[in-house]
């Protein structure tokens, strides 16, 4: 290593003071590339890079097996020989998962579905669209007869104008019907909404699945997803992006800025972009469909895989020698019960979509809400608040009412015993207190007052009825109407029971141990209601209206 060091330098300085250049290259240039040599030959086999690339272009899930399309090429764009199922090593996590097949697309024979996702806004000149749509018309008609399209709209909305299909007559004709006139473009939401569509788990379609879009780049719309949302998205999603870019302006920075930004998206879903002047989109598009094309199946058992909806990296290792190309994608396995169709909106109908989960189904109607009406969420919080400032007011004037009904001019403390002194009244009948209402007697003793009459059931005493006129009084001094003198936790005078307005209502009297009404001590009068229970120290009181 000194002697590296000592040559580089000696090298360099030659070089920086200009004498004898030639020299220094031919001598010290050349001792430089030996010196290079031979670490390539130090190091070799320890960090080997390939000279193939590989990607990851779609997981499908199969249930006991996943299938996972890879696709290679080398320096050239040349896709390499077949890899053998030795050469791999494909693991989610720590779990090894092991190899059963690797067979080409060509060669399994299968179809694809493909989501064709064309951008309809006015940004785009409608001679450039026409030629876009007899492209992607002749892109259609090619296809394998086992191959399933289906149509999204993007503009304004995001429409799906046709399911998956096989008739490729009809979907030429809806392709035929569409022309340029939104005034804006909901690039992002489209993306995720085709993603959505193409992994349905239909068993009637295809394994091998893909996202077609046509458009200039462009997302003006005020509602929808962010870039990064629609990159969260695509990290999780397991269906390639292939998209053509049109060039509409050349010279505008911000479209070429939009461009680059769906060449990203695309890269990172597994899929590929191109730009095309309208001239060649044909060729564009034909090119693109043979990418998608070129991949080899790998077919791996994935039987002890945990299927708990979490999303896991999935990595693939391809092994050639010393060489080796690896690349990874993450996956979210769902347990069988949980592999349930997803809901898609399709001219103003709801149908199934895979992807979402009911909750995040809400959130994404909110998020775009709130893009659109960025002021909604306040406007919903003044709405709650007032509603619920308008309910407190109304309990509180309620209330307020009760209360001015129940506190009267005159004193709950006066009156209490004037109801012993109404004539004919007589007290209980002298039975020991139990104090339970289980050992009531029916001894009616009547007060001669007006109004409505209250029969009280006093636990271990017996039963009185008075009638509601006069404040009726309770405690333990003999001198109340209803007199318990037997209960050391009742105070002598402890509450009283006044008419206000016809209404019967229980007031304290200041009592050392409080006043209870259907188990609930009262801190202000309370009205009597048909069968409420009073408790004064341990004695219960039932009320009865006549």
């Amino acid at each position: 290593m000194r002697f590296g060091s000592k040559l580089i330098r000696r090298t360099s300085a030659q070089i920086l003071s200009g004498r004898n250049v030639t020299h220094a290259i031919s001598s010290g240039g050349m001792s430089l590339i030996a010196l290079a040599m031979a670490f390539g030959f130090l190091f070799r086999g320890t960090s080997a890079i390939s000279a193939n690339s590989m990607q990851i272009s779609q997981i499908a899930d199969a249930g006991q097996e996943l299938v996972v399309f890879i696709r290679r090429a080398d320096e050239g764009g040349t896709p390499p020989p077949p890899m053998a199922p030795a050469s791999l090593e494909i693991a989610i996590g720590s779990l090894q998962l092991p190899v059963k097949e690797v067979t080409s697309f060509t060669s399994a024979n299968m179809g694809m579905a493909i989501v064709l996702a064309m951008d309809v806004s006015a940004s785009i000149p409608k001679r450039t669209f026409e030629q876009i749509k007899n492209a992607v018309t002749e892109f259609a008609r090619s296809t394998s007869p086992k191959t399933r399209i289906a149509i999204i709209a993007i503009g304004t909305k995001v429409d799906v104008l046709s399911e998956f299909s096989s008739d490729m007559t009809a979907i030429a004709a809806a392709l035929q019907k569409l022309s340029p006139t939104d005034q804006e473009t909901s690039l992002y939401e489209a993306i995720v909404r085709a993603q959505e569509v193409a992994a349905r788990i239909d068993s009637t379609l295809p394994v091998r699945r893909a996202v077609f879009v046509v458009t200039d780049g462009l997302d003006d719309s005020r509602r929808g997803y962010s870039k990064d949302e629609v990159m969260q998205r695509i990290g999780a999603s397991t269906v390639p992006v292939y998209s053509v870019g049109l060039v509409t302006n050349g010279k505008s920075v911000i479209q070429q800025d939009a461009l680059r930004t769906l060449a990203h998206m695309s890269r990172e879903s597994g899929g590929r972009y191109v730009q095309a002047n309208p001239e060649k989109i044909a060729a564009e598009i034909g090119a693109l469909r043979k990418t998608v094309e070129a991949v080899e199946l790998v077919k791996v058992d994935c039987s002890k895989c945990i299927r708990d909806g979490s999303l896991r990296r999935l990595q693939v290792v391809q092994k050639d020698g010393a060489v080796a190309s690896t690349d990874s994608r993450d996956i979210r396995l769902l347990a069988p019960s949980a592999a349930v169709p997803s809901k898609v909106v399709s001219n103003g109908k709801t149908r199934s979509r895979a992807s979402e989960t009911w909750f995040e189904a809400q959130q994404v109607k909110y998020d775009r809400v709130v893009g659109v009406y960025p002021w909604m969420p306040w406007v919903v919080g003044a709405v709650v608040f007032i509603g619920l400032s308008g309910a407190i007011g109304w309990w509180w004037r309620a209330r307020s009412r009760r209360r001015a009904l129940l506190v009267d001019s005159a004193p709950l403390v006066h009156g209490w015993a004037s109801a012993l002194q109404m004539p004919g009244a007589e007290g209980f009948d002298g039975r020991s207190p139990d104090r339970t209402l289980e050992h009531e007697v029916a001894t009616t003793v009547r007060y001669q007052g007006g109004g409505r009459q209250i029969t009280f059931a006093v636990a271990g005493y017996g039963t009185k009825v008075i009638g509601l006129g006069p404040p009726i009084a309770i405690g333990r001094a003999s001198d109340n109407a209803i007199a318990i003198e037997n209960d050391s936790e009742a105070s002598s005078h402890h509450a009283e029971i006044v008419d206000r307005q016809g209404t019967p209502v229980l007031g304290d009297l200041g009592s050392t141990n409080g006043c209870y009404l259907n188990g609930t001590k009262i801190r202000h009068p309370e009205p009597l209601s048909d069968g409420d229970l009073i408790l004064i120290g341990r004695t219960e009181i039932r009320v009865y209206f006549s």
